[in-house]
């Protein structure tokens, strides 16, 4: 066959699946992954689709309850928005893939979490909204934790993320040169040790905005930061504000500045 013939047959091959595949047929699917949440947010970051395990998740009887709405209306905001950070770099055509983050309350942190995330393109390739699967995984003292050469790295991670932390740490926790410790790690968390350790801080210190007292500048010091602009800089990279005016947001006037 030539090559014009094969993409004509390609096109015909593509458009005969879309005619005779129900796209909510396929959604639905994921109603029997008990053990993934899965859904679908259009560019405004709301719930257009849930499947059953991300409606458990919240105690939800059905998608009324979820569709239309933002994490804004289930989440605390320090985890809305570190979410919808992420939405905005997939709306721009980014993807995440296989990400492992810290999920829960940001003073346990019980488990972790694997995640991906794509934008959902119309027929013209127009990014319309994003797709997004995120699961548990086992615990770290579990033989089924898939990455069980980094169970002390991440243990060592979330809890001492307050105390400076260097590579050389990191890697003599794991019996690795510097420079090995950071390929496996990469290889295996999609980031560096580096970006991931300034997200797990990041995202405690948005917490302890919206609900603690303390100074922007003990919560810097409190979260591993060198000083409250080292703060500043890295929450404006990941929230696009400052620590005061995200305060002013979420926490009102309690507190001092």
């Amino acid at each position: 066959m030539s090559t014009s013939g094969q993409r004509k047959h390609g096109r015909s091959v593509r458009e005969r699946a879309q005619d005779e595949f129900s796209s909510q047929d396929i959604l639905a699917m994921f109603n029997f992954v008990s053990d993934a949440m899965a859904w679908i947010k259009d560019r405004e970051y709301r719930y257009r689709w849930a499947n059953r395990t991300l409606l458990l998740s919240f105690s939800f009887f059905d998608e009324s309850q979820i569709l239309g709405k933002t994490d804004h209306d289930f989440n605390p905001p320090y985890l809305a928005d570190l979410y919808q950070a992420d939405d905005s770099r997939v709306l721009r055509g980014e993807t995440i893939v296989a990400r492992v983050e810290p999920v829960g309350t940001c003073e346990a942190l019980p488990c972790w979490n694997q995640t991906w995330k794509l934008p959902l393109r119309n027929s013209r390739g127009q990014i319309i909204g994003t797709f997004g699967l995120s699961r548990p995984l086992p615990s770290t003292d579990s033989p089924s934790f898939p990455f069980p050469d980094l169970v002390p790295v991440l243990d060592y991670m979330r809890a001492c993320c307050g105390r400076r932390i260097t590579n050389g740490d990191l890697a003599g926790l794991v019996d690795l040169s510097i420079r090995a410790f950071e390929r496996e790690f990469k290889r295996h968390m999609q980031m560096t040790p580096r970006q991931f350790l300034n997200r797990l801080r990041i995202t405690r210190a948005a917490a302890d905005l919206c609900h603690s007292p303390c100074s922007i500048k003990e919560i810097a010091h409190r979260h591993g930061f060198s000083d409250q602009s080292h703060l500043t800089r890295e929450f404006r990279k990941h929230f696009g504000t400052t620590p005061m005016s995200y305060r002013k947001s979420h926490f009102g006037d309690a507190g001092s500045d």
